[in-house]
């Protein structure tokens, strides 16, 4: 059994939410840029080079935007995890930014986590398909 330090398991699930807000307002802020660069090439005479450039810039920024907040995803979903073999286990959180649901099957896939036992696998599986929200456990 893991030991966490009291109220450390709140204040890792207040960071993972702030963490996902600015991640969403990040990701927010670079849609509303795309039509400001975009009218502003429409309306310049800069070459196709610069203008290619730039339209591919923010293209492969705004992957790396939604790949980024992926692999946070992928965090939240593994953090319960941990917490469930801690001495904090019974510790309320909830989930951050509502039940993580798309890919419950990753969640309990053994070739993913094969450390896990099949009631935890269960537990985390049951989280990923929102039951966490009637429960005590923290989350998703």
């Amino acid at each position: 059994m893991h030991r966490l330090a009291e109220n450390s398991v709140r204040v890792v699930a207040a960071d993972t939410q702030a963490a996902l807000k600015s991640t969403d307002q990040a990701l927010l802020a670079h849609v509303q840029m795309v039509p400001s660069v975009l009218e502003t090439a429409d309306g310049s005479d800069l070459p196709l080079a610069v203008t290619q450039d730039l339209h591919s810039r923010i293209a492969t920024h705004g992957g790396k935007l939604v790949e980024g907040r992926e692999d946070r995803r992928q965090l939240i979903t593994r953090l319960p995890l941990v917490k469930d073999r801690s001495d904090q286990r019974e510790v309320a959180t909830g989930c951050p930014g509502g039940a993580l649901t798309p890919s419950p099957a990753h969640i309990v896939s053994s070739r993913c986590l094969p450390e896990l036992s099949r009631h935890a696998r269960k537990r985390a599986w049951q989280c990923a398909s929102q039951t966490c929200l009637r429960r005590p456990f923290s989350g998703c």
